[in-house]
């Protein structure tokens, strides 16, 4: 019963921390009022440069709550380079936030500075609406809020009118987002969110313990009765055991009763034995003649020949073998009669301890020993160059062996050639 319970413990813990994970993704890609601010007020001071972009007809980016909107309104006004501004400040916003989320406004704001009047595009510092926007990212990044003054060219002035109004109503609509207790109230309840499935998980897991135990109890006590039945039998069986035991061992002191005789063997007459009739009286002692003994001693017997040796049968002239199994030379027992698949080398019998070898000429035998000539060919031959692939072998002259105990040993090493 333990493995549905560490089943139910491991599937609590998963479903918890993904549940965790979860929310910290989340929380992570939810889009940040201060980034989003302050992303906002950087667009609306590029929309005021026409240097660059044109005159653009709407410069005020409303309502622009998420970065999706951020791009929307800069795809719309055509401003270069303002979708990918977005999507790197969002990545510089969600670095910060995951590091220190104290540092998202200072980093962010000296991102943008950075990436809209910094290096070659330091020009845009010498537009009129460069301070307002400074002022802008400013209040949006959490420090003093500045008079608002629009951000647009000097001679809009109706338009910018249009722009304050409007910049100053998101900001106060973001504003009571931030401090309506109705918003915060779902992201409170995916806070606790995690403790409440955990402590599910662990109300399910001690009911199921609880229930493994009440169910525990009846199969341990059937175990209980069976292992009392088994010890009972075995004390029964063992009873019998020593009662047949002390019937058939015979008791000291008590002698062995002797076998009565059966009742058929009783009921038999015993039948007297006859009288063996006397033996005739034989014929005088002088009328036998004693055999005559030969005084030449038989010849004897000629033992039983054995076996006769097979004086014809002799070590086969040629003889084939695989490789210089022991370094300087050929085992005797490595050798064999017949040529295999891997016998590289033939040996010829000159004498009982003399002999020479050579390469096989088989091509299969010689592409085996191409395909390692370190083992084949190194200790056995000497050649001038290294072998190629598809080369032929040719023996230029054969190597010189001589017979050492059980081992031919390589007196000479054969000369080789490789032929293309």
């Amino acid at each position: 019963m333990r493995q549905p319970t560490i089943y139910v413990l491991g599937l609590a813990l998963l479903l918890t921390e993904s549940v965790a994970l979860a929310q910290t993704d989340s929380a992570r890609n939810a889009p940040n009022p201060t980034a989003i601010g302050m992303i906002r007020a950087t667009l609306e001071f590029l929309a005021t440069d026409e240097k660059s972009f044109g005159r653009v007809p709407n410069p005020i980016c409303q309502p622009c709550s998420t970065y999706e909107e951020l791009t929307a309104f800069a795809k719309k006004n055509r401003l270069r380079g303002g979708d990918e501004l977005v999507n790197d400040a969002r990545r510089e916003a969600r670095n910060a936030l995951q590091t220190n989320p104290a540092t998202l406004p200072a980093t962010l704001q000296a991102f943008l500075l950075d990436r809209v009047a910094g290096g070659t595009k330091s020009n845009r510092k010498q537009l009129p609406t460069f301070a307002t926007f400074q002022q802008k990212l400013s209040a949006a990044a959490g420090g003093q809020p500045a008079e608002t003054e629009p951000i647009v060219a000097a001679d809009d002035s109706a338009l910018t009118d249009t722009a304050s109004a409007a910049t100053d109503e998101t900001l106060t609509t973001e504003a009571e987002l931030e401090t309506d207790p109705t918003t915060a109230k779902p992201l409170s309840i995916m806070q606790y969110l995690p403790l409440i499935f955990s402590l599910i998980s662990l109300v399910g897991v001690v009911l199921l313990w609880i229930r493994s135990q009440n169910r525990s109890e009846p199969v341990k006590q059937s175990y209980d009765g069976q292992i009392a039945a088994l010890q009972d039998r075995i004390k029964r069986l063992e009873d019998a055991n020593r009662q047949l035991r002390n019937q058939t061992e015979p008791r000291p002191g008590n002698p062995t009763p002797r076998p009565q005789p059966s009742a058929q063997s009783q009921q038999t007459p015993v039948q007297p034995r006859m009288p063996m009739a006397e033996s005739e009286p034989t014929s005088p002692a002088a009328d036998v003649v004693p055999p005559i003994v030969s005084a030449t001693p038989p010849p004897a017997s000629s033992p039983i020949a054995g076996p006769m040796p097979n004086s014809f049968r002799s070590t086969p002239s040629l003889l084939y073998g695989r490789t210089a199994d022991l370094g300087d030379g050929f085992s005797s027992s490595g050798l064999s009669a017949t040529p295999d698949r891997d016998t590289v080398f033939e040996i010829h019998r000159q004498t009982d301890t003399q002999a020479v070898f050579q390469v096989s000429d088989q091509p299969d035998l010689q592409r085996l020993a191409l395909s390692d000539p370190y083992s084949y060919l190194n200790d056995t031959c000497s050649y001038q160059m290294q072998p190629r692939p598809g080369s032929r072998i040719r023996t230029e002259k054969p190597g010189k062996l001589s017979l050492q105990g059980d081992k031919w040993a390589i007196v000479e090493k054969a000369q080789i050639s490789f032929l293309s």
